[in-house]
């Protein structure tokens, strides 16, 4: 195996320790076959890490039917078998011994979607069947598909009682559609009117403490004008920033987030942010990622070999100086132009994704144009 960095760095020629792993269980299988078969399984540069790291601790895990290893070993299987090759045999559920697809994991075995279906079964309160969950009451039971709240009413009366108990200047109506815009689901109201029936200090200060949904509501009510709603501030910082990640059961900002997570680097030995790790789990910086020769690729459009930005669906590498966005009419201005989220149906050009209205930066907490939200 080639390492960059020792015994512990990132393999720097996945692609040929999978083809060697395979050639030896099907020899009649010829390299293109085997190459196809890769790039089928494992599109990028991690999965295929992830895959040759497997086969070379266990290359059995290619004709055992052993149910162990990344979801690519059961993909590159797939690919080969249709390819002609006899002696791979795909895995089998860890639990229920089917050869069929095992999206889930139980520890380091994967299983299929029905024994995880069956292994996250619980007790239902309201009719006791032992089952799949459908939904949980405000004191967090389960309920099942059959015994959840179909005929209660919907809880978006609940929590615009609430908010209009705190004189926000907003008519009935819009606070309605507001309140369905931010919290979409009837599951996801259940559970704010939940939160203020039992603090209403959520909607003042302390939605730190509240759901995703909740903060989406106070972001909401805020941009909507509404008075007496007050932004929660990031109890680490202290800044009035969007709370997008969580601590410790808190809310928090992504800068605080981000610096509860520094770890040192196992390449140049600073305390930063993580930007990926080693074949081993050990961490490693942005800039150390950037500069790993086994990250850069050959650029299919100017044949210099550099950092990779992006990968087409074959495999294909392109550098940040080749790749375009997709050429489609931006919806704000009309303009056919390169946009971003060309494959939405708000595709955005960068001219006008400068020009939009100036936000606070979750991380650096400044008022600067969005160029790009988290997850």
């Amino acid at each position: 195996m080639t390492d960059v960095d020792g015994d512990e760095g990132f393999l720097a020629d996945p692609e040929t320790i999978i083809a060697a792993a395979v050639t030896v269980v099907e020899p009649h299988l010829g390299d293109a076959i085997i190459h196809a078969a890769i790039n089928q399984a494992a599109l990028t540069r991690a999965q295929r890490r992830r895959l040759a790291i497997a086969l070379t601790g266990a290359p059995e895990l290619l004709t055992s039917g052993h149910p162990q290893g990344p979801p690519q070993i059961e993909s590159l299987i797939s690919a080969l078998r249709a390819a002609g090759a006899q002696r791979a045999t795909p895995p089998r559920c860890a639990h229920c011994g089917r050869a069929v697809h095992l999206p889930q994991r139980d520890g380091d075995l994967r299983i299929c979607a029905g024994c995880d279906r069956r292994r996250r079964s619980e007790r239902c309160v309201g009719c006791g069947a032992t089952t799949s969950v459908a939904t949980r009451d405000e004191d967090g039971r389960p309920r099942c598909t059959h015994c959840r709240p179909h005929n209660q009413p919907d809880s978006a009366g609940q929590i615009a009682a609430q908010i209009t108990s705190l004189d926000t200047g907003l008519d009935r109506a819009a606070l309605q559609e507001l309140i369905c815009d931010a919290v979409p689901q009837a599951y996801q109201r259940r559970r704010v009117a939940w939160e203020l029936e039992q603090n209403p200090a959520l909607l003042t200060g302390q939605a730190a403490n509240g759901s995703p949904r909740l903060n989406a509501l106070v972001r909401g009510l805020l941009a909507a004008g509404a008075r007496n709603v007050v932004a929660p501030p990031c109890p680490s910082c202290g800044r009035t920033v969007a709370l997008t990640h969580r601590i410790g059961g808190v809310r928090c900002c992504r800068h605080c987030y981000d610096q509860a997570r520094l770890e040192i680097c196992s390449r140049c030995g600073r305390t930063t942010p993580v930007a990926s790790r080693t074949t081993t789990g050990k961490p490693v910086c942005i800039n150390c990622f950037n500069v790993d020769a086994a990250n850069h690729d050959r650029c299919d459009s100017c044949g210099r070999t550099r950092l990779v930005f992006h990968r087409d669906g074959n495999g294909g590498a392109l550098c940040h100086r080749c790749w375009r966005a997709p050429t489609v009419p931006c919806s704000i201005c009309g303009l056919v132009k390169p946009c971003h989220f060309a494959d939405t149906d708000t595709p955005r050009c960068e001219n006008c994704s400068r020009q939009l209205k100036p936000q606070h930066c979750s991380r650096c907490g400044k008022q600067q144009p969005v160029w790009s939200r988290t997850t």
